[in-house]
């Protein structure tokens, strides 16, 4: 068993052929999608659509400064790899690594926010989207955060069954087929534009065709 940054996995795979094939890739762990349906059914709808993002999050912050994102052969097709400290089962851990990164669900904030590092300090642009307003700022870097690609790990049992998607492609994709959906459900929801019954409903119906829809 194996305990790798992103980095350390691109170069441990580049070693080893790989043994699991071409594969189709599946954006959304099953362990993911199998804990959201709990979620719903206990009633949660819009926790269950947090938690999904906040998923997404995690593993596009540790994979987002790369050319590939690695993924993991499972059940006939690539995935993300598997926390070393958790699973991607881990509602609570999930939701508090994702809001770490990120921030709560939903945004108290819409604007756009790009952070440069350098050196101990964090250059911040926060711009407006509706108005193109930018506001600049600095931080102080915080550890854990700042460099969080570079200190989380995944585990892999075997490194041949490691494959690779495009990260911009990947990210391009999730954006596309769920995370800006499940955006738009979660501002409409806290409008009052959905009600909780047709909320419940339109979760439950996502998640019954999560498994054919994100697999291509």
């Amino acid at each position: 068993m194996l305990e790798l940054t992103v980095s350390e996995i691109l170069e441990e795979s580049r070693k080893v052929k790989n043994s699991a094939g071409n594969l189709p890739v599946r954006y959304l762990p099953v362990e993911v999608v199998r804990k959201a349906k709990g979620v719903v059914e206990k009633g949660d709808f819009l926790g269950a659509a947090g938690y999904i993002k906040n998923a997404f999050y995690v593993f596009r912050r540790t994979v987002n400064r790369y050319l590939l994102a690695p993924h993991y052969a499972v059940d006939g097709a690539y995935e993300w790899p598997v926390p070393s400290k958790f699973s991607w089962g881990d509602l609570k851990i999930v939701n508090a690594v994702g809001e770490f990164l990120e921030g709560e669900i939903p945004r108290k904030n819409d604007n756009v926010k790009v952070e440069v590092r350098e050196g101990e300090w964090v250059n911040q642009k926060e711009v407006d989207p509706l108005t193109g307003f930018m506001k600049e700022s600095s931080r102080g870097f915080v550890s854990g955060k700042d460099d969080f690609e570079e200190v989380f790990k995944y585990r892999i049992e075997d490194i041949s069954r490691v494959g690779y998607v495009f990260s911009n492609d990947w990210q391009n994709s999730s954006l596309r087929k769920y995370v800006c959906p499940l955006s738009r459900f979660i501002t409409n929801h806290s409008r009052g534009e959905i009600s909780e019954q047709k909320g419940s409903w339109m979760m439950t119906n996502f998640l019954k065709n999560i498994a054919r829809e994100y697999i291509n």
